[in-house]
C-alpha cells in the first residue's frame, strides 16, 4: 500500500463514528437574540429518539458539545444519595475543609 492511500486508525474511527446511522452533516450556528441556536433536523431527532418536549443535558469534553437525553427525571434524588455516599466516605476531609 502506498504512503498516500494510509489512513491512520485515528481518522478511521473519526469516520466510522461520524457516519453512524448514515447522517453526515455539516451544520452552522445561527443568531438567536443574544445567543446562539443549533437547529437540529429531523433525521438527527429521529436517531436519537427526541420528540420537542424531551429535556435534554448539554455538556462538553472540551472539545465537542455532547447533547443526550435528561437520564433521570430524580436526578434531585441521585444527588442527594451521592452527597451522603461522600459525607460516609471522607466525613474527616469535609470536617476540615469547613472549619
Amino acid at each position: 500500500m502506498t504512503p498516500d492511500r494510509l489512513v491512520s486508525i485515528d481518522v478511521l474511527f473519526q469516520y466510522v463514528y461520524y457516519n453512524i446511522g448514515g447522517i453526515d452533516m455539516v451544520k452552522k450556528l445561527i443568531q438567536h437574540g443574544n445567543s446562539a441556536a443549533l437547529i437540529l433536523d429531523k433525521p438527527i431527532l429521529d436517531l436519537l429518539n427526541f420528540k420537542m418536549d424531551t429535556p435534554l443535558e448539554i455538556s462538553t469534553d472540551g472539545k465537542n458539545l455532547i447533547i443526550s437525553a435528561q437520564k433521570s427525571k430524580n436526578s434531585g434524588k441521585d444527588i442527594l444519595e451521592s452527597l451522603e455516599k461522600i459525607n460516609k466516605r471522607y466525613p474527616n476531609a469535609l470536617k476540615k475543609l469547613g472549619e
